[in-house]
This record gives structure tokens, C-alpha cells and sequence, in this order.
């Protein structure tokens, strides 16, 4: 991404996008809200409770809307480039870029257009409130998305995902500025490690994410995506 940016001329570039999950994944990863399905008829009291509490923690933190500059030191801001925080009644806009991202990059994705086009707004709305999710404007056009998923696995941690952006605003530090959002959430939520999974032959994408600061690959593992077997590498950072 280029023009018109020459404060962060020096700024690793994004790869293409390296969205490691679905919404749903699969295989050996099993989201917490398919537990949460699972757990339902029995422990609903208590899953309720605690996705209180936990969005009681991330609105003490952050404001309904949140500028990403604010997130970045002074001499970081872009003032072309903002993020915002997505609340519940944001599903359609979160959808529509999830999509878009599904059809810029079928392959970069565990999930599909086949399974997510079906996504509804009861589906969005749970995944707004459960996860934190960001939406990267660049001259006030959407142009990026990513995820923080607050619990993938138990004890596993916080990991980034679903992290796109826009063909035509790539090398401009979007992604750049989409991952510090992300960073800066999960600190302030009390992580002190975040990881992310990219696939193995995405080459781009390991050398952003060590440009950041994440260290790896710490674990490998194949995994089967559309009828084929893909090997994806785990990264991770601590933050401060």
C-alpha cells in the first residue's frame, strides 16, 4: 500500500491475506461458542454469566467506537487509516467484508462462501459478542478486517485471525495497523501471549508476522481444507 503515507514508509507490509480460521473451524480446533451449543441445554446459566463478564471487561477498556490511531504511538498514526471496534448491531458490515474476503481469497481460508454465506444475523450477533472484531478504514472506506478470538481452545490463549485486507489498499500498513488493534485489545483483556496460525506455504505471511515480532513456527500441523490436506504453522508474541 503506497501513496500519500510517507510516515510509515519503514513499516513491515502486509502479505496477502493468511486468514488461518473460519468462523466455525473444524478438525482439531473446536471453537468455544460450538462448545457453548454444546453445553447449552445443561450449563447455559453459567456460559451466560461469564460472556457477561466478559464483555463488561471489554467495555471498561474501549468505548462502542475506537479509533485505531489512538492505539498507536504519535509518531505511528496515519490519520488515512482508522480502526473500529464492531459491536453486535455491526453484523452486516462485518459479514459483507467476511465475504468479501471469502471471494478475494478462497484459499487463504479454512472457511468457505458455501458454509458462511449461510451465516446469519443470530449467527453474527453471537460472533460480535463473543470475539472482538475490527474493521480497518482507509480514507473512510472499509478496506480490512480481523478477529480476536478471546478463547479458541481451553488453555490455549488469544489468537488473531481472520486478518484481510483489500487488494487495492494493500502495502499502505493497513494490516500493520489492523494487528496492533488487535494486540492492544488482548492486552488490555489481560493476555500476555497472542498467537496465530498461517499456512505453511504462505511465505509472505511469516515474514510480516516476524517483522512484528512473532516468533515461530512453535508447533505445525496438518489439517484438511476443502477435500485436501494443508499443513498450517503456529506463531506467537508477548505482549507488553
Amino acid at each position: 500500500m503506497a501513496a500519500g503515507r510517507a510516515q510509515v514508509a519503514e513499516a513491515p507490509r502486509e502479505p496477502e491475506p493468511c486468514i488461518k480460521r473460519s468462523l466455525r473451524p473444524g478438525g482439531a480446533r473446536t471453537a468455544r461458542r460450538d462448545r457453548v451449543r454444546l453445553w447449552g441445554r445443561s450449563r447455559r446459566p453459567l456460559i451466560d454469566s461469564l460472556e457477561a463478564v466478559h464483555r463488561a471487561q471489554l467495555n471498561s477498556h474501549f468505548p462502542a467506537r475506537t479509533e485505531g490511531s489512538r492505539l498507536l504511538e504519535p509518531h505511528a498514526r496515519d490519520p488515512q487509516i482508522s480502526v473500529i471496534r464492531l459491536e453486535p448491531d455491526d453484523w452486516p458490515t462485518a459479514r459483507e467484508l467476511r465475504l468479501q474476503a471469502l471471494r478475494d481469497s478462497p484459499d487463504a481460508f479454512l472457511g468457505g462462501m458455501t458454509a458462511e454465506g449461510e451465516y446469519d444475523e443470530k449467527h453474527w450477533r453471537g460472533e460480535l459478542e463473543l470475539n472482538v472484531w475490527f474493521v480497518a478504514r482507509l480514507d473512510s472506506e472499509p478496506v480490512g478486517l480481523a478477529k480476536l478470538n478471546r478463547s479458541p481452545e481451553e488453555g490455549d490463549g488469544m489468537h488473531l485471525e481472520a486478518m484481510w485486507v483489500a487488494p487495492a489498499a494493500r502495502l499502505r500498513g493497513v494490516g500493520e495497523v489492523l494487528v496492533t488493534a488487535v494486540e492492544a485489545t488482548a492486552t488490555a483483556l489481560g493476555a500476555h501471549l497472542l498467537r496465530l496460525w498461517v499456512f505453511a506455504e504462505i511465505q509472505s505471511a511469516h515474514t510480516f508476522y516476524r517483522q512484528l515480532g512473532y516468533t515461530g513456527p512453535v508447533r505445525r500441523q496438518a489439517i484438511k481444507v476443502n477435500d485436501r490436506v494443508r499443513i498450517e504453522e503456529e506463531y506467537e508474541k508477548y505482549l507488553g
